[in-house]
């Protein structure tokens, strides 16, 4: 339960209360690592967070981030927040 809240504070609280944000100062993280063994259910709690933010989750892998071809890893790009694994 305390990855869950942790993660929900550091994601949804910073599109919710963004006026709240502002007024105190404080700058959202720009990035959260999960790591751990396979099968941990890490992709599963970030699309499930995703979903109660309403944000976009996207699947990336080294092969789709990086291409030889310029442009190519933006075109997967998307207006709005965003969540990445």
């Amino acid at each position: 339960m305390y990855l869950a809240q942790t993660l929900r504070r550091a994601v949804e609280w910073p599109l919710r209360y963004r006026e709240t944000f502002v007024r105190l100062g404080l700058r959202p993280p720009r990035g959260i690592l999960l790591y751990g063994p396979l099968g941990c259910s890490k992709t599963t709690m970030v699309k499930a967070l995703a979903r109660t933010a309403g944000a976009t989750f996207l699947s990336l892998n080294v092969a789709s981030v990086y291409s030889a071809y310029v442009g190519e890893a933006e075109r997967a790009g998307t207006t709005g927040p965003t969540v990445t694994c």
